[in-house]
């Protein structure tokens, strides 16, 4: 703007002889100077960002339900699609995979229906790129299936385990879901994922940590290690503030390790 007041003030006191183009050059380097110098200064002032994204190999989040569920798992009443949008607005997903609207045999949750289920129309081959999130009968699921992957050579990239539970705790309805009709092949289940963490809250109502919990997590290996975790005060993870900072957490820090 400078250099085009002194150009006109000089060709109107008749001082110079118009340089139009050259004129409208220098203006434009300056101008360009101004806008990269601009640019540099405020990436100096911006704190780093978190370059979680670019280091995680995974391309998607598998959120399998408890069960019981039986409307759209996408209502705003339930946690598991806001859970999946939050862990991929934070840069560690591509995809966030659910079942729409809703597992089949939403009930009873039969092992031989919830397994091939997830494998076929939520994981859908895509093994290595997928970390699974399994709440209550979501996490039995889990387990179950990873334990017959490594006969057919696959490897889940990593499970994230929500109210898993070693028995069906006298309950008729868990008992005919399948899932404790036969010991935990706790070798094949640990080979089935490239890694596995376990929460449960101290106040679960349902599944104690004494004989439950702490069991699973000795077959799994993960007692005294920091993937499995004891949630103070927490229940049965009912709601997205208990469950989201606690998953996306564990996943943030296995991107980076």
């Amino acid at each position: 703007v400078l250099c085009c007041v002194l150009c006109v003030h000089l060709v109107s006191e008749r001082s110079v002889r118009c340089r139009f183009p050259l004129c409208i050059s220098l203006c434009v380097r300056i101008l360009s100077s101004y806008i990269l110098d601009k640019a540099k200064r405020e990436r100096e002032r911006s704190p780093p960002l978190d370059k979680t994204s670019e280091m995680t190999p995974w391309r998607n989040v598998v959120v399998v339900p408890g069960n019981g569920l039986d409307d759209d798992i996408r209502h705003p009443h339930h946690w598991y699609k806001p859970l999946g949008d939050a862990l991929v607005a934070a840069g560690l997903f591509a995809e966030c995979r659910l079942p729409v609207p809703h597992m089949p045999d939403p009930h009873t949750a039969r092992e031989s229906v919830w397994v091939p289920y997830i494998e076929e129309q939520l994981i859908r081959g895509d093994y290595e790129g997928s970390v699974l999130v399994g709440h209550s009968s979501g996490a039995m699921a889990a387990l179950r299936l990873l334990e017959r992957l490594p006969e057919r050579q696959h490897q889940l990239a990593g499970v994230v385990l929500l109210g898993a539970c070693l028995t069906d705790l006298g309950n008729a309805n868990e008992t005919a879901s399948g899932y404790y009709s036969r010991p935990f092949d706790w070798a094949k289940i640990r080979a089935g994922a490239n890694w596995i963490v376990q929460l449960h809250g101290t106040d679960d109502p349902f599944i104690p940590l004494d004989g439950e919990a702490r069991a699973v997590a000795e077959g799994l290996g993960l007692r005294g290690t920091d993937n499995y975790q004891e949630i103070e005060g927490a229940s049965h993870f009912f709601t997205l503030e208990a469950a989201l900072p606690q998953v996306r957490a564990v996943l943030q820090a296995k991107a980076k390790s």
